[in-house]
Formats: structure tokens, sequence, C-alpha cells
């Protein structure tokens, strides 16, 4: 398996993200008022969801990926959120989060995906930019023929049109390849 946590860049405290994640067994979750409450079936497999975390409203990188490594106060955080917080630190990526995760609310699509016990966050890739990827990112996760559509629209709630969170239907070499990928972007950001 590829390396569960990549934080790439130095210069800023915001950036965009993929989280990978694995669902275990069948499961049928409604993801707030998405579809207007309807339920969604994600088949058991690999799953690749774009995000961001750019400033507004003081949101830092690491909040935002400690908040995704968190469930609701019910459940358990996810195994990676310590390793997590303590890699975070080791790259002068800062946070308010230590310790017993705080209370969560779920408000994104993919945090009633990400609460629920059958689903395991097991891979993060950031990108430390002040530049908004995310679209970029989604667009081009969308045209991989690895990549499939669970419902058009989830997980993309502030770019109507895309869909950012994905199935994966591909080998361990994919996910290599997409975090390469992806520090391409960085480079080519200057």
């Amino acid at each position: 398996m590829s390396t569960p946590i990549q934080i790439l860049g130095e210069k800023y405290q915001s950036g965009v993200y993929l989280l990978r994640l694995h669902i275990h067994q069948p499961l049928t979750v409604a993801c707030g008022r998405f579809k207007r409450g309807q339920p969604l079936f994600f088949p058991p497999g690999d799953y690749v969801y774009v995000g961001s975390a750019l400033g507004a409203r003081g949101a830092t990188l690491a909040n935002r990926l400690a908040r995704h490594a968190t469930r609701t106060a019910d459940r358990p955080p996810h195994a990676l959120r310590t390793a997590l917080l303590e890699h975070c630190t080791a790259v002068g990526l800062g946070g308010k989060h230590s310790g017993a995760p705080p209370p969560k609310k779920l408000f994104w699509h993919i945090d009633y995906v990400l609460n629920e016990l059958t689903v395991e966050l097991c891979g993060i890739t950031a990108l430390r930019t002040a530049t908004c990827l995310e679209a970029r990112l989604a667009q081009w996760l969308n045209a991989d023929l690895d990549t499939f559509v669970v419902e058009k629209g989830l997980g993309a709630s502030d770019h109507r049109g895309a869909t950012h969170l994905l199935g994966v239907q591909a080998d361990e070499a994919w996910w290599t390849g997409l975090a390469a990928w992806t520090q391409s972007i960085l480079k080519d950001e200057g």
C-alpha cells in the first residue's frame, strides 16, 4: 500500500487534498439533503474524495483533515487520525486539534460517508497551496477510466455540475501514480 499520509509543499497552511476511503461492506447512507435525503448505495471497495481548505472561515488544512478523520461523538475516530495529527505537527502544518476529537456535526456529503463504521479513511494526499485546485483535480479524476461516479454531484455542493466523491476500480499502482500526479501539480504551480 502507498504511504497513507502525504503532505506536499511547505509554504501554506491551506490547500487541497485527496482522501482514500475503503468501504468494507455494502453501504446505504443518506448524505444529508443530497438528492432530497435519498439513501445512496456504495458497493464495497475503494473511493477517492477531493476537497479543499483554503482559509475561508478560518479553515486550515490540518483542521479540515483532522475533521475528516473524526466521527460524531458516539463513534470512534478513524484509526488514521492520531498518525495524521502527528504528521501535521512534524511538517509544520498547524492545527487546533489534539487529544480527544472535538464534537462533530455532519455537514458535507463526505461527512455522512466517513461517519459510517464500515468506512475506513485509509489514505490522505494533501497539497499545501493557496490556489484552488479542487476543480482541476476532480475533473481529472472524473475523466480517469479507473474511476466511476456513484451519484452525479456527490461531494461537490459548492461546484455545480462536478462530482468529488468517486469510486475507484484500480490496483495499488493507480494510487501510487495518483500521489505522483498530485505532486506534479504542485510543481506546475511554481
